[in-house]
């Protein structure tokens, strides 16, 4: 238990969420909890890996694990109001032919 102690002591001060850390294990010990026990790779190994960064399958309610998108500087896609950037398709910004091509 040392080694994994001292792992997620070594995650946390690089950075990693502790939180996600959490749900990623919870996602993972669901994901194998059918698997032989000498599949599943030990809790050190897994927070050295950086495994708590893997994409995981939907948890127990079916539903995928997602995370709301915060920070102030986050904007939802609106599509433009001005059609007229859709009227040269996308050679809009083509880079223009040299002569002789």
């Amino acid at each position: 238990m040392d080694k994994t102690r001292s792992a997620w002591a070594t995650a946390v001060l690089n950075g990693a969420d502790p939180v996600r850390i959490t749900e990623a294990a919870v996602a993972y010990a669901y994901e194998v909890r059918d698997e032989d026990f000498r599949f599943i790779k030990h809790s050190a190994n897994w927070l050295r890996d950086r495994r708590y960064e893997d994409k995981f399958a939907a948890g127990p309610n079916g539903k995928p694990n997602l995370r709301s998108v915060g920070g102030k500087k986050h904007q939802p896609y609106s599509p433009p109001t001005d059609h007229s950037v859709y009227e040269n398709g996308f050679h809009s910004h083509a880079r223009p032919q040299a002569s002789g091509e």
